[in-house]
């Protein structure tokens, strides 16, 4: 198959024609999510949506006017923040202005690592939840936090006695204060047994002759070290769509999205 060549005129009219696809495929993506979150309300089993609703949007992409502009914005901007957390861990904000770094917001599954809901949470020292406040402190000074990452404490029970659960806190700095990932760490886990896996997964990568190979490989690697039910690797064409074009999914039971097509704006902007 021969690659097609664009002159000046023609990538012109190549461009215009993709941005034309993607506003079209978003009025779609925006009509088919209100009808979805309709379906999910409480009082929406078995109604038809509410005429006022953002659920009546056309259900059509013919006219891209039909959508208001207010709805493509929320749409797009639930799209990139979704305010949801990785179950797997706690997302904590902390104000570093603070000289006690209290916590100013904390995700709703707080209990399952601290056993306090996040109303116990707000106001009180972040240092208060971990053991080794000493190790915490000195991430913490430094210029640059991520190079303190990952910082390994141990939580420290509600009722007072000596933590067991131990995990990473992962620190980034950001406008809304100091972010604190905190990642359940797996009792086996130590930083010697990390490093040997990513050294045999880069030599296996040494050792692939082709690019499907080395894609099967990453998915495969990254999926052994995260435990996650499905990963997958997309290839970007031209017009920014995406391609599955490797994936992994240790639970047989999950269909294969192999070969699976998605629109650009599947992906935030």
């Amino acid at each position: 198959m021969q690659r097609t060549t664009y002159g000046g005129a023609g990538r012109e009219a190549l461009s215009k024609d993709m941005h034309e696809t993607r506003q079209r495929q978003m009025v779609e993506d925006v009509a088919h999510l209100d009808t979805f979150e309709a379906a999910q309300g409480d009082d929406a089993v078995g109604q038809e949506p509410d005429s006022g609703s953002n659920a009546s949007l056309p259900r059509s992409a013919g006219d891209i006017r039909a959508v208001r502009s207010g709805d493509l914005e929320r749409y797009t901007r639930d799209l990139n923040n979704r305010g949801l957390v990785m179950n797997h861990g706690v997302l904590m904000i902390v104000n570093d202005n603070d000289a006690d770094m209290r916590v100013q917001g904390v995700s709703d599954n707080s209990a399952s690592l601290f056993g306090r809901e996040p109303a116990e949470m707000f106001g009180v020292p972040m240092l208060d939840f971990f053991e080794e406040r000493s190790r915490i402190q000195s991430a913490i000074t430094m210029k640059d936090v991520s190079l303190a990452n990952p910082v390994t404490v141990c939580v420290k029970p509600k009722d007072g006695s000596k933590g067991v659960a131990k995990v990473n806190l992962i620190l980034h700095r950001s406008d809304k204060g100091l972010l604190v990932d905190v990642e359940t760490l797996p009792t086996t886990e130590n930083s010697f047994a990390a490093h040997q896996r990513v050294r045999i997964g880069m030599n296996k990568l040494q050792s692939t002759d082709n690019v499907a190979s080395m894609c099967q490989l990453v998915v495969e690697e990254v999926s052994s070290t995260t435990g996650y039910d499905r990963c997958m690797m997309y290839k970007f064409h031209e017009d920014m769509h995406g391609e599955v074009i490797s994936e992994c999914r240790p639970n047989e039971n999950l269909d294969s999205l192999l070969g699976i097509h998605y629109p650009a704006t599947d992906v935030p902007q």
